[in-house]
């Protein structure tokens, strides 16, 4: 509000026949003097010494500021000036870049002045100021998220996350529909040979996909902005906290308190025991993102243990990423040695437990020293982090051929490694098999899709870089954190308020699917307006100004 009162009496001096010195004098000194901000004060200062030199932005300014009106003894009492101007006011100084914000302030008459009005009259005056808090506008946030029209250079990931986020949701709504199924011998017998058979039980590469993503986007952003200044570790892990913790607050208030109500079928109960009270006992080791630890909530564990297993490795990748510049050769080599010990302890662990490599070899030992294990997502980790380190390179110049060539043979790959998932379904166990699949098909697949990545971002995707890219998958792409930790809520009131029990076909699962993705999409673009993006927004925000204060002490 005092910020309010001080451009309010710089306006109103400037509208009175005073000379434009003495004006421009006092508007300063009153500035310098009110109790505001120091940023603020730089601001308006440099709007009135603009506003006196006749600049453009800050004559916009005032014009777009409520002025007193005429007719005030017949109620005109609201001045709002022009929101559309107001709004459009972009400056760029050497610090920092001042826009306009439309505010509005209620101003009671002095009972001095107008002691027989003062119950009547309520002066409302609109005011035009420079303001840091638009980063929690909606509106703005809503813009922004829909103005993707720009294609980066990695553009392609886009589309990869989104299929994958939808390929994860179908495993999920599956295993969901699994269990209100009426003929469940025939979605373990037959249907697992169908198409989407062959897709879902291949749905563990889609999580190791957004490992592989996750190393990626973390070498490649963090590698970029060096190039403009250092960055410290708690700048680099507040960026990620930032990123993580509100969403995943709102989601643990969500879970634990709010979805009971919506719980009132015949499975309410079960689901409310497998995930409100897993939620509530164990939102510490969710919020300190070491979930994949809990050996006691193993076999009920949800969809959290990601973001624990991926904040584990990113709180370790300034091991690699302060030292990959200047001392590659051995940092390269580092990763390369703890790459092939994840694998050895992947393949080792299969050996001693005896665990399995498909969807139905699962159990709790699967789940706590592999699934859930975050040494056995390094590899995939790793080699994201590997391509994110090469794609900064400039100018890759990858012969026509030989890049068709590696293309097909990444996206054969893939195919292979999610029929030979099916097809290894009916063999006889064999631990040796099991051993090697468990170590290195998840690396592969990375492989795979890391030069896919790479292709598409040094410019020789060609028609798969423009489908991944599609201005589509840049939206959607800004919703999948949100959509990941919200579709298990909407998956458990399916299952929670289904009445009865369901033919599972094709067709009931892509109902289910389609059902839930439109639940998601409107819900995750209210957590992101709400939470995620006003907090990216401001991480960007504190970089810039800790860029500008050491530029000004250097």
């Amino acid at each position: 509000m005092k910020t309010a009162l001080v451009l309010f009496l710089v306006i109103s001096l400037a509208q009175c026949k005073v000379p434009l010195s003495l004006v421009k004098f006092q508007a300063i000194k009153f500035v310098t003097a009110s109790n505001i901000s120091e940023e603020c004060a730089a601001d308006l200062s440099l709007l009135i010494s603009d506003l006196f030199g006749l600049k453009m932005w800050a004559l916009k300014m005032f014009d777009a500021t409520g002025k007193i009106n005429a007719g005030m003894s017949n109620g005109n009492l609201h001045f709002f000036g022009d929101f559309d101007l107001c709004l459009s006011i972009k400056e760029n100084t050497k610090t920092r870049t001042i826009e306009g914000k439309y505010c509005t302030a209620l101003m009671r008459v002095n009972d001095e002045i107008l002691d027989q009005a003062k119950r009547l009259l309520n002066l409302q005056y609109v005011l035009n100021f420079p303001s840091v808090f638009r980063i929690f506008s909606m509106y703005t946030n809503l813009k922004k998220l829909l103005d993707k029209a720009e294609t980066k250079k990695l553009s392609c990931v886009s589309g990869i996350k989104v299929i994958s986020s939808l390929w994860i949701i179908l495993v999920h709504t599956v295993l969901i529909a699994s269990l209100i199924a009426k003929n469940l011998v025939y979605a373990f017998a037959e249907w697992r040979y169908t198409p989407i058979g062959m897709v879902m039980w291949s749905g563990p590469y889609g999580v190791d996909t957004f490992f592989a993503l996750s190393g990626l986007l973390v070498t490649y952003t963090y590698l970029k902005n060096c190039q403009n200044s250092s960055i410290g570790l708690l700048e680099f892990y507040s960026k990620r906290l930032l990123r993580l913790m509100p969403t995943m607050t709102g989601l643990i208030t969500i879970q634990s308190s709010l979805l009971k109500l919506f719980l009132d079928g015949p499975n309410g109960q079960i689901l409310l025991k497998i995930s409100v009270d897993n939620c509530r006992d164990n939102w510490p080791s969710m919020l300190f993102f070491t979930f994949n630890f809990m050996k006691d909530a193993k076999c009920a564990s949800n969809h959290i243990w990601y973001l624990s297993s991926d904040t584990q490795m990113y709180f370790l990748a300034p091991i690699f990423l302060f030292f990959i510049t200047k001392h590659p050769r051995k940092v390269i080599a580092g990763m390369t040695v703890t790459f092939l010990f994840a694998v050895g302890y992947s393949v080792a662990v299969t050996f001693i437990k005896k665990l399995g490599f498909t969807i139905f070899d699962w159990n709790c030992d699967f789940e706590h020293y592999l699934s859930l294990s975050t040494i056995h997502r390094v590899p995939s980790w790793l080699t994201g982090v590997f391509c994110g380190y090469l794609l900064q390179f400039k100018n890759v110049k990858i012969p026509r051929n030989l890049n068709n060539c590696l293309l097909f043979v990444s996206l054969l790959s893939m195919i292979l490694l999610i029929l030979n998932q099916v097809s290894l379904l009916d063999e006889e166990y064999n631990v040796y098999r099991a051993a090697l699949w468990n170590g290195l098909a998840r690396p592969m697949w990375s492989l795979a899709l890391c030069y896919i990545i790479f292709s598409c971002a040094t410019g020789h995707g060609g028609i798969i870089n423009s489908f991944l890219s599609h201005y589509v998958f840049r939206v959607l792409s800004e919703l999948t954190f949100s959509i990941y930790l919200l579709h298990a809520v909407f998956l458990a009131g399916i299952l929670g308020n289904t009445r009865q029990s369901v033919f599972f076909n094709n067709r009931q699962i892509l109902l289910n699917l389609v059902e839930v993705y439109m639940y998601c999409l409107p819900a995750s673009l209210l957590a992101y307006l709400a939470f995620e993006a006003p907090f990216l927004s401001l991480k960007d925000y504190t970089s810039r100004r800790r860029k500008v204060m050491a530029e000004k002490s250097s």
